[in-house]
């Protein structure tokens, strides 16, 4: 009925082979690996099989230190249940090698919260560790590891790890070319634990229909680490969120890695929560549908940094740089790339406060170039701002500063174009204050403005605008304006000239 290697407390270092063509055990109920003992072992190998309802490897707080081994094509262990491996015990381990196979319902590394440091490897081409329900790198445990290699696969429905407020410090790594880690359901990097991680170098690759770093509103301080050419995070049906409501999370993208989303799906970095990151650097990549930076009325303080030549944030639709959030930033720096090509509105401050982007250093590049598209700083609201510095550039259709009048919510927005080399083009206007108020435009320095056909300062009655060449008290050089005509519209428009040395105007100022 039952297996048991290791029973009892003091049932310890027991060893079972099963091993060679035809080579069988089975149990009609559940297989135990250490209920209570410590340092037991199956191995099956050759081509042998296990076959049982349940298996758990460690079932006690004080089965430790216990193992099971398949290894060698067509060796297999099949359970027809749950496979737990350290269900209250601490390091027990199970390993899949070279062709081995092992079948599960849902599979757990770590189940209870006294179960910690336990670990699976999966590792070699044809290596397969598949479950048809979830799995659970870290349930109530901490501490745990998953280990994908050398072209091993581990497949099933969701993926967890670090599930619960106490799951914390749990990794999984995917390294290696043709290692792979699928679901076809969710991926979750905390749950609601937090400090739990997922690498994924080397060109390993990790799919899910949806993804999430740092779910629940206890899940602090997660991280993944996507890094190495080849390797990758596509979330295949759906958005992929860097703190959907946990808060302090942390996504990189390095080193030729790249993530994406599905077709026409978001990448949230901050759904609710706030203080989250995200970091694409050294030539790697993101690609999503649409991009939000804070998008909840609770997503403060998230960042995203772009950096590094070949580095590239690349949205079908649009980004929104603080969407309900306030006091969320985008860097786009030493060469990185961001864009967006939809065909409605990129707005940084949509409807919030305090927002900005920072477009910093030779070829780094902000493109809002969709057909009809529009870049607007401070659509409905108040104090953000955009700053093009040293040699940086953004290229937008139409710009706008400031652009509702809806209770004065869209006022003091700002942004500031300075330093050689840096610009911000405009194929078709530019519009300083469009409904709104205060709102500024600085070109200082050398830096350049392509307002395009269209250059508005304070466009509709209520509204004011302000045209700085060079910034007030700062003594810099002026910058350049290019466009047919500066229009002053119903509103109060001002060009206040700060500059420290000489410039022309070649503009009709109407």
């Amino acid at each position: 009925q039952y297996g048991n290697l290791g029973q009892n407390f003091s049932s310890s270092n027991n060893v079972a082979l099963v091993t060679g063509a035809g080579s069988l055990w089975t149990n009609a109920l559940d297989l135990f690996i250490g209920g209570q003992g410590s340092g037991n072992r199956l191995t099956v190998s050759n081509a042998g099989t296990v076959a049982n309802a349940a298996g758990v490897v460690g079932s006690s707080s004080i089965g430790n230190g216990n193992e099971v081994v398949v290894t060698g094509t067509n060796s297999f262990w099949t359970n027809a249940l749950d496979l737990t491996i350290g269900n209250s015990g601490s390091s027990n381990s199970m390993t899949v090698s070279n062709g081995g196979m092992v079948a599960s319902g849902i599979g757990y590394i770590g189940n209870t919260n006294t179960a910690s440091n336990n670990s699976v490897l999966v590792t070699g081409t044809n290596s397969l560790w598949t479950n048809t329900g979830n799995l659970y790198v870290g349930n109530f445990g901490s501490g745990n590891n998953l280990v994908i290699s050398n072209g091993g696969t581990v497949a099933g429905g969701n993926g967890y790890f670090g599930y619960t407020s106490t799951a914390s410090n749990n990794t999984v790594l995917v390294t290696g070319s043709n290692s792979l880690w699928t679901n076809s359901g969710n991926l979750t990097v905390g749950n609601n634990g937090s400090g739990n991680s997922m690498v994924i170098t080397n060109g390993g690759t990790v799919t899910s229909a949806t993804g999430s770093l740092g779910s629940l509103g206890t899940a602090t301080g997660n991280s993944a680490l996507v890094t190495g050419a080849g390797s990758s995070w596509g979330t295949l049906a759906s958005s992929l969120y860097v703190g959907d409501a946990g808060s302090n999370n942390l996504l990189t993208v390095a080193d030729g890695g790249s993530v994406s989303t599905g077709p026409g799906a978001a990448l949230y970095v901050g759904n609710t929560g706030s203080g989250n990151r995200l970091v694409v650097s050294n030539g790697g990549t993101a690609t999503a549908g649409n991009s939000y930076l804070g998008y909840g009325a609770t997503a403060s303080n998230n960042t995203a940094l772009v950096t590094g030549a070949g580095s590239t944030w690349t949205n079908f639709g649009v980004l929104l740089v603080g969407r309900e959030g306030g006091n969320n930033n985008l860097v786009v720096s030493n060469g990185g790339t961001v864009t967006a090509s939809g065909f409605d509105t990129s707005a940084i401050g949509f409807a919030s406060d305090n927002n900005s982007v920072l477009v910093t250093g030779s070829n780094s590049l902000l493109s809002v170039t969709g057909g009809g598209t529009t870049l607007i700083v401070g659509y409905d609201g108040a104090s953000n701002s955009l700053v093009i510095a040293d040699g940086g550039r953004v290229l937008s259709i139409s710009g706008i500063i400031g652009f509702t009048n809806t209770a004065g919510l869209a006022i003091d927005n700002s942004a500031l174009v300075t330093g050689a080399g840096s610009r911000w083009d405009n194929v078709n206007g530019l519009f300083v204050g469009f409904k709104s108020g205060n709102s500024t435009l600085t070109v200082a320095d050398g830096g350049t403005v392509d307002a395009g056909f269209t250059f508005d300062i304070a466009s509709q009655a209520g509204s004011s605008g302000t045209l700085n060449i060079g910034g007030f008290g700062t003594n810099d050089a002026a910058g350049t304006i290019n466009a047919p005509k500066i229009t002053f519209g119903a509103g109060t428009g001002t060009i206040n000239f700060n500059q420290s040395n000489a410039t022309t105007i070649s503009a009709v100022i109407s």
